[in-house]
């Protein structure tokens, strides 16, 4: 499947490493969206967490059609992080990349990024945009980068601007040279992500492109849509501290990265607590509202919540109307999102 114009070496192979446990369908979707790339030299490693189901069949008769995939199997379900480590501690690649089950990638993703780091060769990684959607397929929202003309970032610049940007590291292409720069996962936060990411951006320059590479799925089954809280908090605010108290930011930068962080942080609290409303999880959002104010000092924010949480008919309705000025935004903005969006790819 020779479609790209191969002006690279074709000794520059790429790893994708995909973790998997009982998404059959899905983890279909993922590797095709590997083996559809028009960039050709890479290899999909595919890690089954004991599945026992039909994962092993379908993507054992894959390989056998392309050798570029690759299968292990573990005997037992060792967890989630530990599945990721096991495939990143097994790169033998000069580059690699992350892709979870449930999302995947566009098909110039490797291109793209590939080419942002033959242009700057002192990056450890490149980032794309990453569309996020729903189960229909409906575009969310775009994550990416805030400066569509810079191509290069350096710490610590290059934190505030992952920071801010929130991109997931399926949009992002790694040299293999991050790993001894910056180690492994932490096996200690939920948010392993996020840390590596942010971690990584903390210490080495990267490439970054406004070019849609990969794509976000938020579906029920999800574990970023049903674990809530659990998700962010205190995960977030451990990742922070252990950057902020690393050796790596500077005594004159840990106040502003604390505070972006906090600033973050606290953008995701505020329509978790909505939801939990939307949901009648009435205590969850008071949780929410209390970590507001007593981590971010979002009083107003957490004000707001409180009163919402109360049970009279004044303030169900007040909601609602909140809600709908929320969801009446998004849809206005939506054709403008996808207008955007086609201009780029």
């Amino acid at each position: 499947m020779q479609r790209f114009p191969n002006p690279f070496n074709p000794n520059l192979l790429i790893t994708t490493i995909i973790p998997t446990f009982r998404r059959p369908h899905m983890l279909r979707r993922a590797i095709q969206s590997v083996l559809s790339q028009t960039f050709p030299h890479f290899q999909v490693c595919v890690y089954d967490n004991a599945s026992g189901d039909e994962t092993a069949a379908f993507v054992s008769e894959l390989a056998q059609q392309d050798p570029r995939v690759k299968y292990h199997c573990h005997p037992e379900n060792i967890g989630a992080v530990a599945n990721f480590q096991y495939g990143l501690s097994h790169v033998e690649t000069p580059y690699f990349s992350f892709l979870s089950d449930d999302d995947y990638l566009l098909p110039k993703f490797f291109e793209t990024l590939m080419e942002k780091l033959q242009q700057h060769p002192e990056a450890f990684f490149a980032v794309g945009a990453v569309m996020h959607v729903n189960e229909k397929g409906d575009v969310l929202h775009v994550h990416q980068p805030s400066d569509p003309k810079r191509s290069l970032w350096t710490p610590p610049e290059g934190l505030y601007e992952m920071v801010s940007s929130n991109i997931n590291w399926a949009g992002i292409l790694f040299r293999k040279e991050v790993i001894e720069k910056i180690g492994k996962l932490d096996p200690t936060l939920k948010i392993i992500d996020a840390d590596y990411v942010l971690r990584a951006a903390s210490q080495c320059p990267f490439a970054a492109s406004n070019v849609p590479c990969a794509v976000f799925t938020q579906h029920s089954a999800s574990y970023s849509s049903s674990a809530g809280l659990k998700l962010i908090w205190p995960g977030w605010l451990q990742v922070m501290e252990k950057l902020v108290r690393g050796q790596h930011i500077p005594a004159s930068n840990q106040a502003e990265i604390r505070a972006c962080m906090l600033k973050k942080f606290q953008s995701f609290l505020f329509p978790l607590a909505l939801k939990c409303l939307r949901n009648k999880e009435i205590l969850q959002a008071v949780k929410v509202a209390e970590i507001l104010e007593s981590e971010c000092q979002a009083f107003k924010k957490s004000w707001i919540i409180k009163r919402l949480a109360k049970s009279t008919e004044r303030t169900k309705f007040l909601f609602l109307i909140f809600i709908g000025m929320v969801e009446l935004r998004r849809k206005f903005f939506k054709p403008f999102k996808s207008k955007l969006l086609k201009a780029r790819t």
